[in-house]
């Protein structure tokens, strides 16, 4: 029996899971408990071994529909996910992270009355592996500031904050295989140069620094995936298409057999958390909040020559926060 037009979900959920049973309680039953209701909770399992997907399946909510497919990383789940599902808005969410209980309500909320708008991120607050807040991470607001700051290799939103219209994803060719990381970043870059992304200011997110993940492991294939993510900005910019849209290979990351570097401690991370919130805050016009920022990245690593320099960045930065292109 087929459900009436009227009657189906306009949004829909998707979490990705490989091998994320630690936390994934957490997250499945912050979104299963959300202020609005009416949507479809689409949980692509990546070929997780550790019982991953025998944890969804033990939850009877008639929301919840579970694919389980190979290995294909995050960028492949979530097209799985899109893919799936007919409704005009999509959600993202990570095995990892909780969702506020008014996160899908408010970015729902400001789609509807922002039909020009493609993708709403949102701030998020920093969490440890324990589930400590550490941080609040705040989003510039207004579109024409989010896409300037994106184009400008500065913080917009976490890819996994993101509610997007599910036709303008498509459009741009949702997630593209050829990133094994950053794959959020390529994604977010697509859609602010051709449609308008926005977010609103309320902490609707909880992300966790999972300190054993892939990208602290070995910081460098996300280095080299950033890198390329905005020399095809570039070309796109430039010439309309770029090198992957043309059907051109592009050499993925290899590793050279050095030792691994390691990202640093969560202190060495809340140090660059603040720095990037104090160069918000100066955008803004909010100098003596900016300035409270650069107080407390110094005190992590004082009177060094990378904290002299972001200081020396941060005086040149000038306010921008116009809503002008």
């Amino acid at each position: 029996m087929s459900v009436p037009k009227q009657d189906r979900p306009d949004l829909a959920v998707v979490l990705c899971v490989h091998n994320g049973r630690r936390w994934l309680t957490q997250a499945v039953e912050s979104i299963l408990s959300q202020s609005f209701p009416h949507f479809r909770f689409i949980v692509v399992d990546d070929g997780s071994t550790d019982g991953s997907g025998e944890l969804v399946r033990s939850y009877r909510d008639p929301r919840i529909e579970l694919i389980r497919q190979d290995r294909q990383g995050p960028g492949g789940a979530r097209n799985t996910g899109m893919r799936a599902t007919d409704t005009e808005f999509v959600a993202f969410m990570d095995a990892d992270d909780i969702s506020e209980k008014t996160r899908l309500a408010v970015q729902r909320a400001f789609l509807v009355a922002h039909p020009d708008v493609a993708a709403v991120g949102c701030s998020t607050r920093i969490m440890d592996q324990t589930g400590r807040p550490v941080f609040t991470q705040h989003v510039p607001t207004g579109s024409a500031w989010c896409r300037r700051r994106i184009l400008q290799e500065k913080f917009y939103s976490y890819g996994s904050s993101l509610m997007v219209r599910r036709r303008p994803a498509i459009d741009v060719g949702l997630f593209r295989s050829f990133f094994r990381q950053r794959e959020d970043v390529d994604f977010m870059l697509r859609m602010a140069q051709k449609y308008r992304i926005d977010n609103v200011p309320d902490v609707l997110y909880r992300y966790r620094m999972n300190m054993e993940g892939a990208s602290h492991r070995d910081p460098r294939p996300g280095v080299y995936y950033h890198r390329i993510a905005y020399e095809l900005a570039r070309e796109r910019s430039d010439n309309g298409c770029d090198r992957l849209q043309r059907g051109v290979a592009i050499q993925p990351y290899k590793a050279n057999g050095r030792p691994q570097p390691r990202l640093g401690s969560i202190d060495d991370i809340l140090y660059h958390l603040h720095f990037a919130e104090a160069q918000l805050l100066r955008e803004q016009g909010q100098t003596h909040a900016a300035f409270r920022h650069v107080v407390k990245a110094w005190t992590f690593d004082p009177l060094s020559r990378r904290t002299l320099r972001q200081a020396m960045k941060l005086l040149q930065t000038r306010p921008d926060r116009s809503d002008s292109e």
